[in-house]
This record gives C-alpha cells, structure tokens and sequence, in this order.
C-alpha cells in the first residue's frame, strides 16, 4: 500500500476538513501509473442536491441582464462538487477501498436545485515495486 501523504499528494487533498480521515486517491483514469490495482469493490457515487433561497435568485436575475459572472451560483456549484467528491469517497471507504478510478462527474438543474454527481469504481490499489525497491 501506500502512505497518506503520498495519496494526498497525488489528489489534491489539502484542506483539514480531509485530514481526519485518510485521504483516498481519486482519478479520472482506469489505472495508476505505478500502481496496481488489487481489488475492485464496484460502483460508488457522491450526489449533492442545493438550492439558492429567492433573494439570491433575484440578485442573479439582475446580473445576468449586465452579464459576467454570477458568483453566487459559482460558490453554489463549487459547494456541490466538494460535497459530491467527499461522498463518493466515503462510499469507497465504506466498501473498504483506498482509491475511486474512472470518476466523471454529471451536474444538472431541475427548477431551482442543482445536482452534482461523482462516479466511479472503488478499488485498492498498491505501489508497483521496482528494481530499487
């Protein structure tokens, strides 16, 4: 296996929220480069369903007729992917896995909420040893 740090590294966990747990490597790829995979456990998802409240809107309303960025609705989807990602890596875990490959993402909006979602396979993952090892 591998160390937290080096996984940590390698995904782009900084932040101390993250810190409690052991960090997971989650990439977009089917593999790791050195590394291989030991274990497949199956399909794991992170979904996050949020709205705005109706003052936010109205503020929105009013930007989009001078144009630019809305950043309320960009801290909104911002919010979403981070909630999205941690539950998909806590439904790896919960299957006892230490890395998700092959995650994509999907984000739509029905009336007011807007939905996140992560994919992927949950799977173990070891370092490949070499010569020097």
């Amino acid at each position: 296996m591998f160390g937290a740090s080096e996984v940590q590294g390698a995904a782009g966990a900084s932040s101390a929220s993250r810190s409690a747990a052991p960090s997971m490597l989650v990439v977009t790829t089917p593999q790791v480069p050195g590394m291989r995979i030991t274990e497949v456990y199956g399909d794991v998802f992170g979904v996050s369903a949020r709205s705005r409240n109706t003052f936010s809107d109205a503020g929105a309303g009013l930007k989009s007729l001078v144009g630019g960025e809305v950043r309320g609705y960009t801290r909104l989807l911002a919010d979403c992917r981070s909630e999205a990602m941690q539950r998909l890596r806590e439904d790896a875990r919960r299957l006892g896995a230490n890395a998700v490959v092959g995650m994509g993402t999907a984000c739509t909006q029905v009336g007011d909420v807007v939905h996140f979602m992560t994919f992927g396979a949950a799977v173990s993952v070891e370092r490949l040893h070499t010569a020097a090892d």
